[in-house]
């Protein structure tokens, strides 16, 4: 669901404020309503007394009641207009509250305090537009008070270092190390930008447009970007962190970057850096030809790895794949996956150990004639293993695995086992041409036949293949 969601007007705002002020210390929480329309938000208004001191950090714990019970429906939280943080929720109109606790850097606090009070809000993605009862952010709000301390070290997030960008002022704004930036609107760039490149940066909402050619450089170091939508546009840093982001056309990621809860739509994305990892999230009609890591995610339509040296994919597994293609590469492991209509290639260029097991395979991907496609035609050592998937491909489909290829140069140590599969039906189970050492053992066929038998010589297959007529 999209990140930058509409706010809808607050409706049947129920109220309740308790303060507790003790000898140096400030405690007081609110709790206000929403409603069910998607994208309602809350704010709660702390009232500090002139004279009061902030003598410590600040300590908000945020509840949320309502529906939070998936990866689309969360808060953001905001101070005195500044985005602190986001609240995942984890349940579906339940009498208790899911809290979650944020800390505020003193100086931070400081500032916020300064003109009297301290404003709080807490807003609802579009998602969030269910249930008719306990529907309500509490807000408790909680510090030391007394004389103000010593200012925090450089490393802390202070007061100054937080920022809001908009596209009036991008290209003016000073952005300091271990900083937060929000931005507030959809940036079209006309050139690259630069003024993201500290360390430690927090970088929430909005977004940036290209044309494919310009360069955002978001730091180094740890980098956490969240609920920020980038197109056409190529993205460089190091260790960054993509969170709740979506990405559309041309996208170039950072070197081993890392997303999660993301969404990727008609992307393409090329060899030239490998992208680290991408988990619970959306693959729609993208390319992405080099990424070290899929796990927990939706496929569709799309093509995962690439057929040059550098392309592939070095682990997929726990997804759901549908109508796409997925190359492996060197050290390969393809695990758990539930496929419709999909094409698995181990090509020429991928080397050493491959696994693909415990895979549902249903269907084979439109003008294609197998699910697994292993080419031999390799001058490197190989061992391949086929084991514990099970294949229910149509009863016109040609094969579910299909072996080709003559290993090549001096270098035959290339085997293939394929075992304790389950081939349900299919026009044969297995297609082999050439002479790439394979084994064959311990696989279980039911309205289908293995498609091939025992050679002696390159072909070996045993006798425990049972057929269920």
């Amino acid at each position: 669901m999209k990140r930058l969601s509409m706010v809808f007007v607050m409706c049947g705002l129920l109220l309740a404020m308790t303060g507790n002020l003790l000898a140096g210390d400030y405690t007081e929480t609110s709790t206000k309503s929403f409603s069910r329309s998607g994208g309602d938000q809350t704010e709660h208004t702390f009232v500090v007394a002139s004279g009061t001191g902030v003598a410590s950090d600040g300590t908000l714990k945020v509840g949320l009641r309502g529906d939070f019970n998936s990866g689309s429906e969360y808060a953001t939280v905001h101070v005195n207009g500044n985005h602190i943080g986001q609240h995942d929720g984890g349940s579906q109109c339940r009498v208790s509250y899911d809290y979650m606790t944020f800390t505020i850097a003193q100086s931070a606090l400081v500032g916020y305090a300064s003109g009297g009070q301290i404003t709080v809000r807490v807003a609802n993605s579009a998602g969030v537009n269910y249930c008719d009862s306990n529907r309500d952010h509490e807000v408790t709000l909680s510090f030391k008070t007394g004389a103000s301390g010593t200012p925090p070290s450089d490393g802390e997030t202070t007061a100054s270092k937080i920022v809001t960008m908009t596209a009036a002022n991008y290209q003016d704004v000073t952005v300091q190390a271990n900083g937060i930036v929000n931005i507030e609107e959809v940036i079209t760039l006309s050139g690259n930008y630069s003024r993201l490149k500290e360390d430690n940066l927090q970088i929430h909402g909005g977004g940036f447009i290209g044309t494919g050619v310009q360069e955002i450089d978001v730091g180094d170091d740890d980098a956490v970007v969240t609920g920020v939508y980038f197109k056409d546009v190529k993205l460089d840093g190091g260790d960054v962190l993509f969170r709740k982001c979506v990405f559309e056309g041309s996208i170039l990621f950072p070197f081993d970057a890392k997303l999660t809860e993301c969404k990727l739509l008609n992307v393409v994305s090329d060899s030239q850096r490998r992208l680290g990892s991408i988990l619970n999230s959306e693959i729609e009609d993208s390319t992405i030809q080099r990424v070290q890591q899929v796990s927990d995610s939706n496929v569709s339509r799309s093509t995962i790895g690439g057929t040059d040296s550098y392309g592939g994919v070095g682990r997929m597994s726990s997804s759901r794949i549908d109508d796409s293609l997925v190359y492996l590469k060197d050290g390969s492991i393809f695990s758990g996956n539930v496929c419709d209509d999909t094409k698995v290639n181990i090509t020429d260029d991928a080397t050493q150990q491959i696994i693909v097991s415990g895979n549902n395979f249903d269907g084979i991907l439109d003008g294609e004639n197998e699910v697994i496609f292993v080419q031999a035609n390799s001058a490197s050592w190989r061992s391949f293993l086929i084991s514990g998937n099970t294949f229910a491909v149509q009863n016109d489909d040609r094969y579910s695995i299909l072996v080709t290829g003559t290993p090549q140069g001096p270098y035959y140590y290339q085997m293939l086992n394929i075992s304790n599969n389950n081939f349900l039906k299919g026009e044969h189970a297995i297609g082999y041409v050439g002479n790439f050492k394979t084994f064959v053992s311990g696989n279980f066929l039911r309205q289908t036949d293995l498609g091939v038998s025992h050679n002696g010589s390159y072909l070996h297959v045993m006798t425990d293949n049972i057929e269920l007529r």
